[in-house]
């Protein structure tokens, strides 16, 4: 069994840290927690505030990576942003003793997991920074692929190409629809890496599931090979619906993945922040990594 906690854009929410580090510490056998972007409030000038990456991976979110010179009064130019070796000295190289292993000046890393290998994926790369991401990575699945190992994939944006989230109870949007905000005009290696882990998943990669935030409310993804889960903000705001209701527990939004490699299903707990309901309840759900579909869920 492989487990994971994860978080994501926590945009400098107040105690966002305290309770998320408190929340790793007390969940049994756990194997890795991962942050997947968007720590800095709006733009790179804002820093990273109370969080520390010492004992969680990161991967690097669009407002983690646009200088404040890109923001106007009608849209970013995402464009504009810090150089890699910003990028890497900032939100790396500093928690390099976290056990991931990522190169100089590299914004995207691997963390084995006792047999299952954990990829961590920077979308906002551009210039140079977008082949060598990509030639890193197909070496990475043909490693993989090579040695039968089984892995898990996360990055801030899932696939801008999707339609629709997957009818379950693990969607919190505040819209039926699904608002896709063209990021890939800027960022050409935002889609990208799902057509590479598609290709690889064709030969033969054992590519169990992908998980991320970007879009502020939860859901699962469908329309790739494997599934693709979307967490929720920590920040409460109009795109998602869950309640919150100011304790440590009910503003923390965190999902708890337990991968069963035998059976090659996922299981995601909600911890902290609940559905759209009831502040006091629970969502789970169990997917068949094969398929993609969902075997049970529940709210309690």
């Amino acid at each position: 069994m492989t487990r994971i906690l994860h978080i994501s854009d926590t945009h400098a929410t107040a105690g966002s840290y305290a309770d998320f580090d408190a929340l790793r510490r007390s969940v049994p056998n756990l194997d890795a927690a991962v942050h997947t972007g968007d720590v800095c409030a709006a733009w790179w000038e804002d820093g990273i505030g109370e969080w520390s990456f010492a004992n969680t991976l990161f991967t690097v979110g669009n407002h983690d990576a646009i200088l404040k010179a890109g923001n106007d009064m009608s849209n970013h130019d995402w464009r504009i942003r810090p150089t890699q070796e910003q990028l890497y000295n900032r939100y790396f190289k500093p928690w390099r003793s976290n056990g991931a292993v990522v190169e100089e000046n590299a914004t995207w890393w691997t963390k084995d997991l006792g047999g299952v290998l954990l990829i961590g994926i920077d979308q906002t790369v551009t210039g140079d920074a977008v082949n060598a991401e990509e030639a890193w990575l197909n070496g990475v699945f043909e490693g993989c692929l090579a040695k039968g190992q089984t892995c898990i994939v996360c990055s801030h944006i899932n696939n801008e190409r999707a339609a629709t989230p997957i009818s379950c109870v693990w969607k919190s949007s505040t819209s039926d629809e699904y608002y896709p905000d063209r990021l890939g005009d800027y960022y050409l290696f935002l889609t990208r890496p799902f057509d590479i882990a598609e290709s690889y998943r064709k030969r033969g990669l054992k590519l169990a599931f992908w998980f991320g935030g970007h879009w502020h409310f939860d859901a699962l993804w469908g329309q790739n090979t494997f599934p693709v889960v979307t967490l929720n903000s920590t920040k409460a705001d109009v795109y998602g619906d869950l309640v919150r209701d100011g304790s440590p527990q009910g503003r923390l939004c965190a999902n708890l993945y337990d991968y069963d490699e035998r059976q090659n299903t996922l299981t995601v707990y909600r911890m902290g922040a609940c559905n759209a309901y009831d502040g006091r309840m629970r969502k789970m759900m169990v997917v068949n990594c094969s398929t993609g579909s969902v075997l049970t869920q529940c709210m309690r």
